[in-house]
């Protein structure tokens, strides 16, 4: 099928073309893990058997042109997506104005 599987989406626009403003969709609101099927995000992680060293290098950066792009567009105008490319929350805006 050389990659054209039956079940494979069309995509007609780059995902930066389809991303939204928050502002036009409500946050989701999950319930409470019950500790039988679902699992606080902690737990999650350590079934996973994933490691990575504490001292691991960065592996995403930023180019210097565009350094302040998440401050002043991503965060305030899409509610910072790149808080979500992980499961284990990893990615995170910090304020380092304290």
């Amino acid at each position: 099928t050389k990659g054209r599987e039956p079940w494979t989406l069309d995509h007609t626009k780059l995902d930066w073309e389809k991303t939204e403003p928050a502002d036009a969709h409500q946050a989701p609101s999950y319930p409470s893990p019950d500790g039988k099927l679902t699992f606080d995000l902690l737990t999650n992680l350590q079934r996973s058997g994933t490691y990575h060293a504490e001292d691991q290098p960065i592996h995403l950066r930023i180019k210097e042109e565009c350094k302040d792009l998440p401050d002043s567009v991503s965060l305030p105008k899409y509610a910072g997506p790149e808080q979500r490319f992980c499961p284990a929350a990893v990615y995170e805006y910090v304020d380092d104005k304290t």
